[in-house]
């Protein structure tokens, strides 16, 4: 696996970096009282749908889900409107601050069912 920047950030904005070469869905299983989830919580996602499964209940449940993808970063945020204002006027700016990095907008949409923040960068802080 080629070395990807990406992130969880908790509700409350802790953000946590995935060790090189781990998928977030892989960093859940290892450390899943960092995620406040249990086994049998894992084990159920997981039968309902794979790795997406665990992915989908931390984002609906208000974490963030964060990659690099090329000139902007991929957000997967939750569905639910006021999470989603929480996330795009504090836990964004909040994380963008923390990386060093100023960007232009966050647009979100859906994307396969899923609702996608992306972020344009457009420099360093």
């Amino acid at each position: 696996m080629n070395h990807l920047e990406a992130f969880w950030i908790s509700p409350d904005g802790e953000q946590f970096p995935l060790p090189d070469g781990t998928f977030h869905a892989d960093m859940v299983i290892s450390i899943p009282e960092r995620f406040g989830i249990t086994d049998s919580v894992i084990q159920e996602q997981e039968d309902r749908s794979n790795h997406e499964g665990i992915v989908c209940y931390l984002v609906e449940n208000g974490w963030v889900r964060i990659r690099k993808s090329d000139h902007f970063w991929i957000m997967q945020v939750s569905s639910d409107q006021n999470t989603q204002r929480h996330t795009v006027t504090k836990l964004i700016p909040d994380w963008a601050e923390k990386q060093g990095t100023e960007y232009e907008f966050c647009t979100i949409r859906e994307c396969s069912g899923k609702v996608v923040c992306e972020l344009v960068i457009i420099g360093e802080l």
